[in-house]
């Protein structure tokens, strides 16, 4: 009940991912306890809202600090159990994206947690693509919240990274989306991020670039 006071609760969420940035190896067990924990919890506020709690104003921040908390916490799971969890994960992720009440930042931390997972589940990421497919175009033809088109810039360079060559099958409307959203860019500081990018796909696809 105190949570809206004094940024409390963002207080405590941070304090959180502090410890979990600087847990050592014999505290992975509490590791594994919170990534249930923000889950759970990401999934009991979803099911309140449908149900017509109001959960006051911090709806969107609420699901906000959980994101990032469950991108730092996911950052610290080995590779093998975060495989093990990825499907409640990335259900939870492309439940915060679909929602028509998302923020600006909700929607750049859940493609930033959207970045982490990949990163760790390395290939087996791949099973995602269909069901993600549409959020990331969408959020590259987002020009207009450039914090959004950015980390979603960033996604993409997370799929070089993770994908190689296979990503050669995304690679001509990632190369339209990315030059639309290099002519279209209402901030300066998306553009050296899509020009690197380039980069990221021909180093992925090698001769295919061409």
């Amino acid at each position: 009940p105190d949570g809206n006071q004094n940024n409390l609760r963002s207080a405590a969420y941070e304090a959180i991912m502090e410890l979990l940035k600087s847990s050592p190896k014999d505290c992975y067990t509490v590791v594994q306890k919170t990534t249930v924990t923000i889950i759970t919890r990401l999934e009991e506020i979803h099911h309140q809202r449908q149900g017509g709690n109001e959960l006051g104003g911090n709806f969107n921040d609420l699901r906000s600090l959980l994101c990032a908390t469950l991108q730092c916490v996911i950052r610290k799971m080995q590779q093998g159990d975060a495989i093990q969890i990825s499907d409640t994960v990335m259900s939870a992720f492309l439940m915060m994206m679909s929602s028509v009440e998302q923020s600006t930042e909700v929607q750049e931390d859940a493609l930033m947690a959207v970045g982490t997972l990949m990163e760790v589940t390395g290939k087996h990421f791949a099973k995602y693509m269909d069901s993600f497919w549409p959020y990331l175009v969408a959020s590259l033809q987002n020009h207009s919240e450039y914090s959004v088109c950015a980390a979603a810039v960033g996604i993409v360079g997370d799929m070089c990274r993770t994908f190689g060559p296979d990503i050669a099958s995304f690679s001509d409307k990632l190369m339209d989306l990315l030059v639309n959203a290099l002519s279209q860019a209402r901030h300066q500081s998306v553009k050296p991020s899509i020009l690197s990018t380039f980069g990221d796909i021909a180093m992925a696809i090698g001769p295919l670039f061409a």
